[in-house]
């Protein structure tokens, strides 16, 4: 259900990313030619905002794509609003950098640089902006049940029932909690206040196959590492998800993605951060810009080795 969830409020978040970068360079247009703070633009220089029209569509279709290398369009629960900030403010200045060494090349002395400034910096104001109301409005329907994940909780001991406690108190992260499992027969198939217990983990492919399951969250001690192996296997088999609260010796475990629940660290599987489109993409910006740093910093290079040829000539 997440992923699902997740995968449309990605889109629409590119779809109103479009709409607001947009926005902020047409604001920025204002700024520098209608307002002209900070800096006076000759009568010369005056330019119309059609002049800007391909330049900013150039710009919207590079900081998306940087904006997807750098994960602005990764949903996770335990995303923090300024993380998402920080993400952006990355993005949004190697996008502008890009787009500014294209237009020096083409024309260099036609295209306002302190427009790229101004519209860098609403950007990045308008942007984090929407995440906050996009986090608001995600809080909001979570709370009503709409693309909320259903998990079964493995393990009724002090930690299983801590993630319970938690999960209840906190509506906005989007858990509907199924029922629990566990082994101790006094505890599987015992209720957990609303929550039904619902038997012993070999009867947990039972209750996935049976449909309305969206996660398991595991909280079984690591001694029973075969026991969490197993579990772990089914849900991979049934393309369910299957996340881990850790003990102190899981700790040690690697290509582990963590994300937090109330305080409770929950573990699952790394996925590849970039990989794919992705991964060629991330290489052609790489190579991009060390062009073009390449190119920038060729003359000084040229003057430091003429400097050193003239101080020391050699043989």
């Amino acid at each position: 259900m997440f992923s699902r969830f997740g995968r449309l409020v990605a889109w629409m978040m590119a779809l109103t990313d479009i709409a607001l970068i947009n926005v902020a360079f047409v604001l920025a247009y204002l700024v520098r030619y209608k307002l002209q703070w900070f800096k006076a633009v000759e009568d010369g220089y005056l330019a119309s905002y059609s002049f800007y029209v391909p330049v900013a569509l150039v710009l919207t279709v590079i900081l998306l794509g940087v904006y997807k290398v750098e994960g602005v369009y990764d949903q996770r629960r335990s995303r923090h609003w300024l993380d998402e900030v920080y993400e952006i403010v990355n993005g949004t200045t190697t996008g502008i950098m890009i787009i500014v060494f294209i237009t020096f090349f083409i024309r260099p002395l036609v295209y306002s640089r302190l427009i790229f400034m101004y519209a860098g910096i609403l950007i990045i104001v308008i942007l984090g902006g929407a995440r906050l109301v996009k986090g608001y409005l995600l809080g909001r329907l979570r709370q009503r049940g709409v693309g909320v994940d259903r998990v079964i909780i493995v393990g009724a001991g002090d930690i299983g029932r801590t993630v319970v406690a938690n999960l209840v108190a906190e509506p906005k992260l989007g858990y509907e909690i199924v029922g629990i499992v566990d082994d101790n027969p006094d505890k599987g198939n015992a209720d957990l206040g609303p929550f039904k217990g619902l038997g012993g983990t070999e009867q947990l492919g039972d209750i996935i196959d049976a449909g309305g399951v969206d996660e398991v969250i595991i909280t079984l001690p690591w001694m029973y590492h075969r026991k969490i192996m197993s579990i772990l296997n089914q849900c991979e088999r049934r393309n369910i998800r299957a996340r881990i609260v850790p003990d102190l010796f899981q700790m040690r475990l690697s290509r582990v993605q963590v994300e937090d629940l109330n305080g409770i660290p929950l573990l699952g599987v790394r996925e590849p951060t970039i990989s794919g489109w992705k991964l060629m993409a991330k290489r052609a910006i790489d190579v991009a810009i060390s062009a073009v740093m390449l190119l920038i910093l060729a003359p000084f290079m040229g003057i430091i080795a003429l400097a050193i040829k003239i101080d020391s000539p050699g043989p």
